[in-house]
């Protein structure tokens, strides 16, 4: 299982704000703390940092922002991206930003304790 694929097993509807509770898919609302949990676990430590861009959700939703991992070559990692289905996320368009905090955040924080735990099973 890769690391991607382990943080996205960890997460849960309460890692996410209730505004994001009405979305269906499982990985939506995650794409803050999920990419800052993998940010500092690998990302960092291999040129990667935080980017952010608005993609359209559709009527009804509108533009959503969205976080995700890009290096300086303009390769993306993004542990969320599924739940957009079909929708684009135009990545050329992103903004490489920091996160909030220089440690992980709380929900990350969480998040790579969850990761941690499920390797040692």
């Amino acid at each position: 299982m890769t690391l991607v694929e382990r943080i996205q097993s960890v997460l849960s509807p309460d890692l996410i704000k209730l505004d994001w509770k009405e979305f269906s898919h499982p990985l939506a609302g995650h794409c803050y703390h999920a990419s800052e949990a993998l940010y500092h676990l690998w990302g960092k430590h291999n040129g990667y940092a935080p980017a952010y861009v608005k993609v359209y959700g559709g009527s009804g939703y509108g533009w959503i922002g969205h976080w995700f991992l890009r290096n300086a070559d303009g390769v993306v990692i993004d542990p969320t991206r599924e739940q957009f289905g079909k929708l684009p996320v135009v990545y050329r368009h992103a903004v490489n930003c920091g996160f909030l905090t220089k440690k992980p955040s709380k929900r990350a924080a969480e998040v790579m304790r969850r990761v941690a735990a499920s390797v040692k099973l």
